[in-house]
Parts: structure tokens; sequence; C-alpha cells
């Protein structure tokens, strides 16, 4: 069972959007030291401070509380898990699993803080690698089955429609990128997709998303960012946009504003 690929549950529930800004969340976890790890970037959005840096273990609970609730209204998550008031802890679950069984071991998983605290997070998974292994599959099926519970077939027909037009070409998978509910519109989540792609520009590779929420496509057309093909999803189910990025030797926007 995986988010990714194959197995009773692959991937994520349509991939990746930027969660549109909400209300504020009254908690948060904290993190590692913001400058722990060898890729660590400090970038400043107005008055904000965003410190980048490559996720480790200790981050996976803090990672998981702030993307439950930045996905708690996503509209993949909401109609995978109908019931909202158990949606965000089913969805720590969810990311939890993924981090620990599958993402963190590549190196490919990256943090944003802010203001002393874990503020975001994108979950990438490096080229060749968007299917598990059988060891991840066998790792992440408790965690999935224990999150996703009766809905589990649901979320199964879901992510497979997604595998079936998933690119073949190397490159780098955004699975899921998210921020804190009050820090969003303020920059987190552009510092988090540009520390990458940057990287993908220097070394000619490219990138692949599934946008989840329609008003995520803009943002990622400014980040080179193309819809590719359509997937036939289960009845009911809401529109995904798979994009791909080529590799530019531009930059990303520097102020996304998002």
């Amino acid at each position: 069972m995986d988010l990714r690929g194959r197995g009773p549950v692959a991937r994520r529930n349509g991939g990746t959007h930027l969660p549109p800004p909400e209300g504020a969340a009254n908690h948060s976890g904290r993190s590692a030291s913001p400058l722990k790890g060898s890729r660590a970037r400090i970038l400043r959005k107005g008055t904000l401070a965003v410190v980048i840096r490559p996720a480790v273990p200790t981050d996976i609970q803090p990672l998981s509380n702030v993307l439950a609730r930045a996905f708690r209204d996503d509209p993949g998550f909401a109609w995978m898990l109908p019931r909202r008031e158990t949606r965000a802890p089913r969805l720590r679950g969810v990311f939890a699993t993924m981090l620990r069984a599958e993402a963190l071991r590549y190196g490919g998983v990256e943090v944003a803080l802010a203001e002393g605290r874990l503020v975001g997070g994108a979950i990438w998974f490096p080229p060749n690698h968007w299917q598990p292994t059988r060891s991840e599959q066998v790792r992440s099926r408790p965690g999935y089955a224990q999150a996703l519970g009766r809905q589990l077939s649901r979320a199964t027909s879901f992510v497979q429609s997604l595998a079936r037009v998933h690119p073949s070409e190397p490159h780098w998978y955004l699975v899921s990128i998210g921020v804190e509910p009050e820090f969003q519109g303020r920059g987190v989540a552009g510092s988090l997709l540009r520390s990458r792609l940057d990287r993908c520009d220097r070394s000619g590779e490219s990138a692949y998303l599934e946008a989840s929420n329609p008003a995520g496509i803009p943002i990622y057309r400014r980040f080179g960012f193309q819809p590719t093909a359509i997937p036939k999803l289960p009845d009911g189910a809401p529109a995904i946009t798979p994009m791909w990025r080529s590799p530019t030797p531009r930059r990303a926007p520097s102020n996304p504003g998002i």
C-alpha cells in the first residue's frame, strides 16, 4: 500500500496543490535546528525570514501536523475522506507514514522554518523513484490502512487513476507541498518550490506534479509547469491537473506571492 505509484493505495490523493489561505491554526510543531542540514538557505520575503533545509527524522511529526492542516480542505482529500471532523487526524497518519516509510530516505523532503517554528514542507521523490519499492510497500501498509480506514478502496481507485498517466521520463516528483494556514500567501511555498527547481535547472532535470486545486495552476505556470494528460478519475472525484516542467536556464519567479 503506497501513496506513490502502485499497490492498494498509490501516491497522494491528487499529488500537489498550493492551498488557499484560510484561518490561522492554533497548533504547530517545533523542529530541529533551522540550520541543520547541508542545504540550508535563508530567504527573506518582506519581513519574514524563511529558512529552507532538508528534513530530518525529528521533523516527521511537526511536518505531518502542518501538512494535515494545510490540506484539510483540499478537494482530493475531501473526496477521499468525506468526514471533515476526522480528516485532519487521518491526514496526519497519511503524511507521517509517507515520510517515515518512504520519502525521508531519498533526501528530497525539505522544510520551511520561520519565526522559530516549522511552517511548511515539500515532499519530493528523485528521478526513477516515483513508484515504491516492494520493501516500501510493506513498511507503509499498516500506516496507510490505519489512517484511511474504510476509505482505503476509495483512495486506491483515485490515485491509481493518476498513476496511469504518470510520465515515464526521469523527473523529480513533487508529491505534496503545504504551508501552515496562517503563513500562506507570505512566500513560503514559493521558497520551497524555488529551492528544488533551481537545482533542477542547474542539473538539467525535469519536474512533475499534480495540481488538485485549480487556483494553483496559474502559479505553477509561472514556475514553468505546463498541463499534461488529464486522467480519467472515479465518478464524483474532483478534477486533477498533471503538470510537467522541463529544466530552464531562467530562474523561477523571485516574488510569486504564495
